[in-house]
């Protein structure tokens, strides 16, 4: 970036500057107008955002203002004006470290976030404060989206992580497939792409590993192509649907404890099961209390990113995805049969927010942030894993997936696809009374800590209300709060309720923020109403986790009955 930048002394004797015959700060007052915008600008509470620092008259008076209220970061276009290396100063070309910054700085999903742009800098850089508003804005609509994700699949993880305890307690670990093979694995996803590459994919399929990604097992089974591997990981009824109609049972079912359980309890063919992303609470239990070790595997978004990282996990061989639109192609959401499938126009992509991409082959193509917050999970997992060998992407269509390279199909099979049929790994099922009695004894305790949660949240709610028309707290109240907190605390550091309570915890944290000038009667409303939100919430996630074992109980010993 060419600029000519020229130092003047303002009327009050300080310095101020000029940028291409822009001026960043006041020619009369600079500290003055400092103060002036951030009184204006400033939200408490808020993620501020300073596009240009220029002499650092407006950060300082943002930091002054802020002190515990709220985080800043600072953006500056000009190499100029980046200051010392201490500051908190982040140049426009560290895509990548302000890009980390914002997603720190808006942790637990939040989204207040304030943008403050310098005197004149949106004219001397308006391509550098587009980029930072669209990369915010993305950012903030991924978060928008996962969030959505956790309130609506809150409960339904809670149910299928309980019952999943059975099947995984029976069934192989995904461990025994780590680096099972030296073969290619291609990963199949439900892309509109998919269909065109399925004539091919059925020629070499014997002398590869596949992998299906969720429903497209349908796309793959109407052409009669048998895939080795079925990778599940949702646990909505919509997804059960996309399997309970499916006849052949010879791939083997890979499946996360957040997939839908009933899939696993009607699926006949081999099962390995494995933890979504890290879950040290649910590993821990497992592993201590049933003697089972089940590996992290990282995803985000879909199934297909998960059936990336598992396709890395138990291969060192060539890695190839087919299908993997993340677009739009030719106006349809998904390949040939599959049961989503269905054309799309104008006034869908307006619905849904769509958006045009780099493609794969150079073009622009419709997407939206469901898809690109897939997009950006592909790209993160491929920077955070190192693979022994390539890895392709064979679409041919879609959205451009940085960091993959890219190659046809049938480039992909000529050069690295031999014509040899691959042995493949096959564990059995071990069904051990000795298990289903440890499960049966955990959940069982897992109950009476539920009731005694129940018991902790109704007392809570019933000593609030002895004080809800005054203006304080009573000691009594206040020591007996304290002592239901600590208490609460340690029962749900033992009990397998992380994701039901993660709504609640975003709720209670964000909702409740100290208003500036509070009165102490706001601020005993803002405690007490954010204190009932709590207990009562967790009151009711305890009740639905409590049926759900209760449920899966009944099931295991039924199970043991059998045996």
């Amino acid at each position: 970036m060419s600029e000519i930048i020229n130092y003047i002394v303002s009327k009050t004797g300080i310095n101020t500057v000029e940028v291409n015959g822009y001026l960043l700060h006041s020619k009369y007052d600079p500290i003055k107008e400092a103060d002036r915008i951030v009184e204006k600008e400033f939200k408490e509470n808020f993620v501020h955002i300073l596009f240009g620092n220029g002499l650092g008259y407006i950060s300082n008076a943002l930091k002054a203002k802020l002190k515990d209220k709220g985080e800043l970061l600072i953006v500056e276009p000009f190499k100029e004006f980046l200051g010392s290396k201490n500051e908190d100063i982040l140049f426009i070309e560290q895509r990548e470290d302000i890009n980390n910054k914002i997603n720190y700085l808006l942790h637990d999903n939040r989204r207040d976030i304030k943008v403050i742009c310098s005197p004149n800098y949106d004219k001397i850089a308006p391509e550098a404060y587009k980029e930072l508003l669209k990369n915010i804005k993305d950012i903030q609509s991924l978060n928008i989206i996962e969030e959505n994700t956790l309130r609506l699949a809150s409960e339904n993880w809670q149910e299928n992580y309980i019952k999943n305890l059975l099947y995984a307690s029976q069934d192989a670990s995904i461990s025994e497939l780590y680096r099972a093979y030296n073969c290619p694995v291609i990963i199949a996803s439900g892309g509109p792409s998919l269909t065109k590459q399925l004539p091919l994919l059925k020629k070499i399929k014997n002398s590869v590993i596949l992998i299906a990604s969720g429903s497209t097992i349908n796309s793959l089974l109407k052409e009669n192509i048998e895939p080795d591997y079925i990778v599940t990981i949702d646990g909505s009824e919509a997804n059960y649907k996309h399997f309970n109609q499916i006849t052949s049972h010879k791939a083997s079912l890979l499946y996360s404890l957040s997939s839908n359980y009933k899939i696993q309890h009607e699926y006949k063919g081999k099962r390995y099961a494995f933890l979504p992303l890290v879950n040290n609470q649910v590993e821990k239990r497992i592993k201590e209390e049933l003697n089972l070790t089940l590996p992290h595997i990282a995803g985000g978004g879909s199934v297909s990113t998960f059936a990336f990282t598992i396709a890395m996990y138990i291969t060192t061989g060539p890695i190839a995805l087919i299908g993997q639109d993340l677009a739009y192609t030719e106006n349809l959401t998904h390949a040939n049969n599959n049961k989503n499938q269905k054309s799309v126009d104008d006034s869908y992509f307006k619905k849904r927010n769509a958006f045009q991409v780099e493609g794969y082959f150079d073009d622009l193509v419709m997407t939206d942030y469901v898809f690109y917050s897939m997009k950006n999970s592909f790209e993160q997992i491929h920077k955070k894993i190192k693979h022994s060998a390539s890895i392709f992407n064979c679409t041919e269509g879609g959205v451009k997936i940085k960091g993959f390279k890219q190659i046809s199909f049938k480039n992909f099979a000529d050069n690295y696809v031999e014509a040899n049929d691959i042995f493949k790994v096959n564990s059995e099922k071990s069904t051990s009374k000795e298990r289903l009695n440890s499960l049966f004894m955990m959940l069982n305790d897992e109950i009476k800590k539920y009731e005694q949660l129940e018991s902790l949240c109704s007392e809570a709610i019933i000593t609030l209300k002895k004080d809800k028309n005054k203006l304080i707290f009573s000691n009594n109240t206040l020591k007996k709060l304290d002592k239901i907190d600590n208490k609460s605390k340690e029962i749900l550091n033992d009990v397998l309720m992380n994701d039901i309570i993660k709504p609640i915890t975003m709720d209670v944290m964000r909702s409740f923020k100290e208003k500036e000038n509070e009165t102490p009667k706001e601020k005993f409303e803002r405690s007490y109403n954010q204190n009932m939100l709590l207990y009562s919430q967790l009151l009711k996630a305890t009740k639905i986790s409590k049926k759900f074992t209760l449920e899966a109980v009944s099931t295991i010993k039924t199970e043991i009955g059998e045996l």
